[in-house]
């Protein structure tokens, strides 16, 4: 598969929803990208469902009863992506349940647990907010070229939010070029998302998942010798040898000084003298948009080719008992 496909790829693939109304059981089902955001459907939702938001019939006031979404006993956080979501809290390779049942409330905004929601303009604003940090993270410096002007980061907003690929492409190719005449960004940009289980409140105690932890700290393209650095080495930075990945580990083991590895791109490239991690004493595994990643993908591939909309690489860390 070229890029360009894992691109398209990535921003065509759905997950089947079923939304269900806390108060009346009403039920709605969509289809929403992995790379959206649940507020894209929120409207939608109330129209199915025999749902007030507003006061007026208008969307560009405060909602008079805020919507909020939960899945086993979990706020979900509004403003993630849709495919973080379900791989933090729903992916499940042995259950694979289909379509992924989400509780629509209205009553008790749980606001120790998400982030406020007013209106349409707040996801918006968060979004476009998220670019220019990923723009900066890149760079190293403040966008200078004007690459993420307002007209810019406009027409990024817009093509998403109306599913828009070309458009989107277009604006966003720009954002995935290096400063001068550099071959490579200067930081990576990305989360990590460690989720475990945890036993639920209710009467059953049932575990289930759940964001434990989020991870972010400032991490370089490549090593200060010039050598690309792995989506491996990040994890060993962040966990050293604690847990057991079920990803491939093809890449840079203890015993290599430095090794040549197939890349997602084809090419060859040299890597460092970073530990595999197959001796932890927890298993875990490593998912970006719903699939396991290698753990010798360079990190500037990923943060071209796997990164989301907003530019960020979000790694879902799952860690098993």
């Amino acid at each position: 598969m070229m890029d360009e496909d894992v691109d398209k790829a990535i921003w065509d693939t759905f997950l089947p929803i079923e939304f269900v109304v806390a108060d009346n059981e009403q039920k709605c089902y969509m289809l929403m990208k992995r790379v959206a955001y649940f507020p894209f459907a929120y409207d939608q939702i109330a129209q199915a469902c025999d749902i007030k938001l507003y006061e007026d019939d208008t969307v560009s006031v405060i909602q008079s009863i805020p919507l909020w979404l939960e899945f086993n006993d979990v706020a979900l956080k509004w403003h993630l992506p849709v495919g973080v979501l379900y791989d933090c809290l729903a992916f499940d390779d042995a259950a694979d349940v289909q379509p992924w049942s989400i509780n629509v409330h209205q009553k008790d905004y749980p606001r120790k647990k998400i982030l406020d929601y007013n209106n349409p303009g707040d996801i918006e604003h968060h979004f476009l907010s998220r670019i220019k940090e990923a723009s900066f993270i890149k760079r190293g410096e403040l966008d200078r070229q004007g690459s993420v002007d307002a007209q810019s980061l406009k027409k990024l907003w817009d093509a998403l939010k109306h599913d828009r690929y070309n458009d989107f492409n277009t604006v966003n190719k720009d954002l995935m070029k290096p400063q001068g005449d550099s071959n490579h960004f200067s930081s990576f940009p990305f989360c990590v998302y460690k989720c475990k289980k945890q036993l639920s409140e209710d009467k059953e105690g049932k575990a289930h998942w759940e964001i434990v932890d989020l991870l972010r700290k400032k991490y370089d393209i490549n090593s200060s010798s010039g050598i690309p650095l792995t989506l491996n080495d990040l994890i060993y930075e962040l966990f050293k040898d604690k847990y057991s990945f079920v990803n491939e580990t093809q890449g840079p083991t203890s015993t290599q000084e430095a090794t040549t590895t197939t890349t997602p791109t084809s090419t060859t490239t040299t890597t460092i003298d970073t530990p595999s991690h197959t001796t932890g004493t927890r298993k875990a595994e490593i998912l970006m948009h719903g699939v396991h990643v290698p753990l010798n993908a360079p990190l500037q591939w990923l943060a071209v080719h796997m990164c989301h909309p907003d530019n960020f690489c979000h790694i879902v860390l799952r860690v098993y008992e």
